[in-house]
């Protein structure tokens, strides 16, 4: 281990704590550990800390591009806070789903019932702040939930691709609302880190690949990839030695493996219909049609989930696509995933190969 990169051990909540209203668990992981290398060094004294962040800057708001791990670092600083104030209500939520709940509550007429969970949960996650941007109804509102949280001492921890004072159509209410707190950039691996999540994605996959290979590997990656790109340009390592066999890495294919890093691009919910319906032996156009034959639902139900935490298309998009289903039948179709997942080894082992072929077809450069 490259005494230059600190191993941050990922971490979420314990379930017991979580509101009802959560919105959704967190992704499959790539790896168990984050790989701090020097470009993240604030990010791991500030893991490492024992202070309360109330103290130290709260809210406390994570920023950088898709595949840094800000989320899964997020998560971790959450559990954190957890243990050491003590058990608490706690809300995990993207900001498109704080988003879409308001709108109900202003519709149902139940504002106040909304309100009451964000104003008093002791721990709060926003994911995806860059989400609200133009939603300016929705920015109002959580900035004053913010507001009364901030006042009162309760934990918020926030992600965003930039600082919200930098995303374009975000409210300044909203943005002066996280000023006081601590902002925490997060970048994608530097060298250092590179090697070191390389050389654990290829153990993980048991690729037979000498560390000289790594090391060449690794250095020869653009600067910009993310941990997610890693995962892509690893994925696809591990195809061709079950194409060609070990002694594919004799002599790396570099070019072609350079090429899938800059040539990537965010997969599409198209994308991954393809993707569940091939590796489950089932049409396209029935995940997309009305059929409740159960292979077809276990299919949709799988490909909801893994559209919901691998592309930035909101809840009703999502089921649009899937034949004009609304939002809650996405919600649902993800909650019976994610209990499943929970239950079943093998299961959750599908929904891992699943995610390391989406790894494989999502842009290392996404931002």
């Amino acid at each position: 281990m490259n005494p230059l990169v600190e191993r941050i051990k990922l971490r979420q909540p314990s379930a017991g704590n979580r509101l009802r209203l959560s919105g959704g668990a967190g992704e499959p992981l790539l790896l168990s550990h984050f790989f701090a290398g020097p470009e993240n060094r604030f990010a791991a004294f500030v893991c490492s800390s024992q202070d309360s962040l109330v103290g130290r800057g709260n809210p406390l708001v994570l920023f950088g591009p898709s595949g840094s791990g800000k989320s899964a670092l997020g998560r971790t600083i959450l559990a954190q806070q957890v243990e050491l104030l003590g058990e608490g209500r706690t809300i995990q939520m993207p900001a498109v789903d704080f988003a879409r709940r308001f709108a109900e509550a202003i519709d149902g007429d139940s504002i106040e019932h909304f309100r009451k969970p964000f104003e008093t949960a002791e721990f709060l996650f926003i994911d995806d702040l860059h989400f609200l941007a133009d939603k300016e109804r929705a920015q109002e509102e959580l900035a004053l939930r913010l507001e009364k949280r901030t006042l009162h001492g309760l934990i918020t921890i926030i992600t965003a691709r930039k600082l919200p004072t930098e995303i374009r159509g975000m409210h300044p209410l909203l943005a002066s609302r996280t000023l006081p707190g601590l902002a925490l950039p997060i970048a994608c691996p530097g060298p250092e880190a590179r090697l070191e999540i390389v050389s654990a994605l290829a153990k993980k996959q048991s690729l037979a690949i000498s560390p000289g290979m790594l090391e060449e590997l690794a250095e020869s990656l653009p600067a910009g990839i993310s941990a997610l790109g890693l995962g892509g340009v690893v994925s696809q390592l591990r195809l061709l030695q079950e194409q060609e066999g070990s002694e594919v890495f004799d002599r790396l294919p570099l070019e072609s493996l350079l090429q899938h890093a800059s040539l990537g691009h965010e997969v599409t919910i198209g994308e991954i219909v393809q993707l569940v319906a091939k590796r489950l032996k089932q049409k396209s156009a029935d995940l997309k049609g009305p059929s409740r034959r159960q292979q077809v639902v276990h299919a949709r139900s799988i490909a909801m989930y893994l559209c919901r935490r691998y592309t930035h298309e909101s809840l009703q998009r999502i089921g649009d696509y899937f034949g004009g289903r609304d939002h809650t039948t996405v919600m649902h179709a993800c909650g019976k995933t994610v209990a499943r997942m929970g239950k079943e080894p093998s299961f959750q082992r599908t929904i891992d190969e699943l995610a390391e072929g989406i790894m494989a077809a999502t842009s290392p450069r996404a931002n």
